[in-house]
């Protein structure tokens, strides 16, 4: 789901962003359509895809590395294909964290944050979570692993994106990601 990027292709990714009907991926249930947004702290470094159908909140990190809502991508009923529309992703602002829901009976969920060395560092993510297990290779370490959420367990994935950025996927019900976001964030404070 995710696709590294070299730094610099910000504007290059964001010009041949595709948009397909159905859902091309495999992972998404009742996908009207999938697209990719491009994700990072400082600078877009990776792109994500995702349904055109599901609802999205986004945030970035602004200059005090504190986590801020994205104008037109902080509505719980606000679609993927209604954020673009509206001009969601032009703001400027690099999308760091997600969350995002189906609006179907279904409940697919799925939480992305993005982690900066002054919240945790890689060490500190594989020290946090033991009893993962390694899925990664040497050019993109990355870890798999169950975090408890407020509706039972969800499953995540974590990537070592750059000495700089951790990434963390939650997939899980609905309910699981809105009433309780599972991050590492939370579980820290």
């Amino acid at each position: 789901m995710t696709e590294e990027k070299e730094p610099g292709d910000v504007a290059e990714s964001k010009a041949q962003t595709k948009t397909t009907s159905g859902d091309t991926t495999g992972v998404y249930p009742n996908a009207t359509g999938i697209t990719e947004i491009a994700m990072g702290v400082t600078e877009d470094i990776c792109t994500f895809k995702v349904p055109l159908n599901y609802v999205l909140l986004g945030s970035y990190y602004d200059e005090n590395n504190e986590e801020q809502s994205i104008q037109g991508l902080d509505s719980t009923m606000t679609t993927m294909e209604e954020a673009m529309s509206e001009g969601g992703f032009s703001t400027g602002k690099h999308l760091a964290c997600f969350s995002m829901a189906s609006l179907e009976a279904d409940g697919t969920g799925i939480n992305v944050d993005t982690y900066v060395p002054d919240e945790i560092t890689w060490d500190e993510f594989k020290s946090y979570y033991p009893e993962a297990k390694s899925i990664g290779n040497a050019s993109v370490p990355a870890l798999l692993y169950h975090v408890e959420a407020f509706n039972g367990q969800a499953v995540a994935v974590a990537l070592k994106l750059s000495d700089n950025i951790t990434m963390q996927i939650v997939f899980g019900n609905c309910k699981i990601i809105y009433e309780k976001q599972v991050c590492f964030r939370e579980k820290r404070t």
